[in-house]
């Protein structure tokens, strides 16, 4: 099974219809500038929770982060 690395450039619908079709596993890049990228949206994610700033599928009451309080 080949494998997709998330973040090493874009991703095509063949990609995707493989992943969902099982004949690709995916994992995420490990290189520094995609970690840093996902690191300053976490960091955007948590500065907007503190905030009690609405943020859509986090504290909006929709998708698997959603804060139930």
């Amino acid at each position: 099974m080949s494998e997709l690395v998330i973040g090493a450039g874009p991703l095509s619908i063949e990609d995707v219809v493989a992943v969902a079709g099982g004949e690709r596993r995916v994992r995420l890049s490990t290189e520094p500038a995609f970690v840093e990228r996902i690191a300053r949206g976490a960091a955007v994610i948590e500065r907007r929770l503190s905030n009690a700033v609405p943020t859509y599928g986090v504290n909006t009451g929709f998708g698997a982060s959603v804060k139930n309080t």
